[in-house]
């Protein structure tokens, strides 16, 4: 079995990387949940030397830090190292989730009409998958993800749970690459089948 260590912002990145190698037939050796955006900027640097000796696929948002992903590589002045790949979510992992578009609608309970066919054009795709629930007919989703004015959050008070069992087991990986709505999606999967291709090789 081809082994390779995985690191994102936080567990719902993780697991989303896990699925994807799943496809490809590769193993987690080793995966990190930074717990954050900012502690995972620290500990580039260190994930990124390290792949000169075992191979890596490391997920970051954009969010609005940037216009793209190039830009935010150059500006991060990040030396991207072959073994790794390091991968850029537009904007964050919702914009991968929406790809999904009959899985994640028949999940929460809304028409599939009303989740975006670009969702890599949101600017805040968290924001909007949650104010989506709470149009949902399921009320206990609704209570976890959609936000409630009293609490003065943009969401629910166990979204990042609920989008974690989502990913988990509910997340349609093939389709969400074949349908090709997240084009960030598809090219981080590109990249993880190139990296089990060389692996094979070796």
């Amino acid at each position: 079995m081809m082994r390779v260590n995985i690191a994102g912002e936080g567990a719902c990145d993780v697991r989303a990387v896990e699925r994807i190698l799943e496809i490809y037939g590769l193993e987690v050796a080793a995966k990190y949940d930074c717990r954050g955006k900012s502690k995972l900027d620290k500990r580039l640097p260190g994930f990124l030397a390290a792949s000169n000796h075992m191979p890596w696929v490391i997920l970051r948002d954009l969010d609005n830090d940037a216009e793209c992903a190039p830009a935010l590589i150059a500006v991060a002045n990040l030396q991207l190292s072959p073994p790794a790949r390091f991968r850029v979510v537009v904007r964050s992992i919702e914009s991968w989730l929406f790809a999904d578009r009959e899985g994640l609608a028949n999940w929460m309970g809304v028409k599939s009409s009303l989740i975006p066919k670009s969702p890599e054009n949101i600017l805040d795709p968290k924001q909007n998958l949650a104010q989506l629930a709470a149009k949902s007919r399921q009320r206990d989703l609704k209570s976890r993800l959609a936000a409630r004015p009293e609490d003065g959050a943009i969401v629910g008070p166990e979204y990042g749970a609920a989008i974690f069992e989502f990913i988990d087991k509910h997340w349609n990986v093939e389709k969400a690459i074949e349908d090709a709505l997240s084009p960030s999606l598809v090219k981080a999967a590109n990249r993880i089948s190139e990296l089990r291709d060389e692996l094979q090789q070796r």
